[in-house]
């Protein structure tokens, strides 16, 4: 459990604190105090799936300030190149099936068609501008230089985050200008 639990807690100290805290509080009435890792997977989050989240928001935003801090932060964790390019995958191609059945702008009933899609708050919202601002055509030149990306870190032999970075700032210059 212990080894678990280190392996997703984030850089983020008082996040990581955070997460401890209510592990302790969930054992705090049980008599067996010994945390097992069914009681961790139960209670603690993946910070560092938060961070590459982080990432996804900032590259599709076109927030190169926060994009910079995100990836500088995943990369210091350890974060996986190829995995965050599959991140973006998924985000983009989410994005691309709504896009694609939004018949006249009409994405509530689009994203109501999609149901693994967020359905409220901060996250939803998020979503909605990245519909907005990435329209049909640029979404499929983002999966195409996403699809090339995971392609060159697998076979290149350049280094994996140097590869992610750039697609990550590429994709978020490209979502700057209608951020405007």
């Amino acid at each position: 459990a212990l080894s678990w639990i280190v392996e997703r807690l984030g850089g983020d100290r008082g996040q990581s604190r955070s997460e401890i805290d209510k592990l302790l509080l969930y054992k705090s009435d049980d008599p067996d105090k010994a945390i097992t890792l069914a009681d961790a997977a139960a209670v603690l989050g993946d910070t560092s799936a938060m961070d590459i989240d982080d990432v996804v928001g900032a590259t599709f935003d076109g927030d190169l300030a926060t994009l910079d801090r995100a990836l500088d932060r995943v990369f210091a964790e350890g974060g996986n190149a190829v995995q965050l390019v599959r991140a973006l995958q998924r985000h983009a191609d989410q994005l691309h099936v709504v896009s694609g059945h939004a018949k006249g702008g009409n994405f509530e009933a689009a994203m109501f068609k999609a149901r693994s899609l967020p359905r409220g708050g901060p996250v939803r919202r998020r979503f909605e501008n990245h519909l907005r601002r990435w329209p049909l055509p640029r979404l499929g030149n983002a999966l195409s230089r996403i699809l090339d990306a995971e392609l060159e870190c697998k076979t290149t032999g350049f280094p994996d985050q140097a590869i992610a970075r750039r697609l990550c700032l590429a994709l978020a210059r490209a979502a700057a200008p209608s951020r405007r």
